[in-house]
């Protein structure tokens, strides 16, 4: 079996994640997904939303694809998420499954600079995704290419939208923007619900 690990933040899950799930589906690069939500990464600050309201809305974005998990793994780790310890947990539970490892280009080129960026290598092969003006790998490099994906949406620029009191509805799935309006998550103004 081929099994994709789409790690993140997720917060929140917006289109652009979907769409790289269904993409993946689709063309037959992965015949499972997994998408990790991360606890806490070692290059940002903690998330804006609590576990448990990142969970619920990949639940909610992923729902009805029955080849997608969702791994929480990185949730029950302690301290910050590195992704050789993830991949490490999902050789050790998939030992027969060929594992891909699913990256930005603005991860890719970072790559170098994870814990163990060797051993990540070694354990998984990477599959990049355009992000931005970030490079992408070259022939020869050990990647795969999903060079023709193109979904510009930024949990960075959702999660300002909504603190402006915004909701940016093209770029969340349905269910997820009910959730944030909800909850009132991101410092939404005038939520029915308020803060939780």
């Amino acid at each position: 079996m081929r099994r994709a690990l789409l790690g993140g933040s997720f917060d929140p899950p917006h289109r652009g994640h979907v769409a790289i799930v269904d993409t993946l589906l689709a063309r037959g690069l992965a015949d499972r997904v997994m998408v990790v939500p991360a606890r806490r990464s070692p290059w940002k600050g903690a998330p804006a939303a609590p576990d448990r309201h990142r969970l619920a809305m990949l639940e909610l974005a992923l729902a009805d694809r029955p080849a997608v998990r969702i791994w929480d793994v990185e949730l029950r780790r302690p301290g910050p998420s590195y992704t050789v310890d993830t991949l490490r947990a999902a050789r050790f539970r998939w030992p027969d499954d060929i594992l891909l490892l699913v990256l930005g280009a603005d991860a890719w080129a970072g790559l170098p600079r994870w814990r163990e960026a060797g051993a990540v290598r070694e354990l998984a092969t990477p599959l990049v995704v355009p992000r931005g003006d970030a490079p992408l790998p070259r022939p020869g490099e050990g990647a795969l290419v999903l060079a023709d994906f193109a979904v510009p949406v930024s949990s960075t620029a959702v999660r300002a939208a909504l603190a402006r009191g915004e909701l940016p509805r093209d770029d969340l799935p349905p269910p997820v923007t009910d959730y944030i309006v909800r909850h009132g998550l991101y410092g939404l103004r005038g939520s029915p619900a308020g803060g939780d």
